[in-house]
């Protein structure tokens, strides 16, 4: 799964649009099946030590 949101082993998830993440379960809920439904999500959290936010974009928000 994190290979597929392109991340990287090192990296730590902190929130998911504001939410905190607390293990594989919230990554799940509110992540993944947001992201089933075609809504965006905004994850934040670090990579290396550094902060770093992801985001994520579903297809209904893509230009046609």
């Amino acid at each position: 799964t994190g290979a597929m949101l392109g991340l990287y082993g090192n990296d730590l998830l902190a929130k998911a649009d504001g939410a905190q993440l607390s293990g594989p379960d919230d990554v799940l809920r509110l992540i993944l099946q947001p992201l089933s439904r075609n809504q965006s999500v905004i994850v934040s959290g670090s990579r290396g030590g550094q902060p770093r936010e992801w985001i994520y974009a579903g297809m209904s928000c893509l230009p046609r």
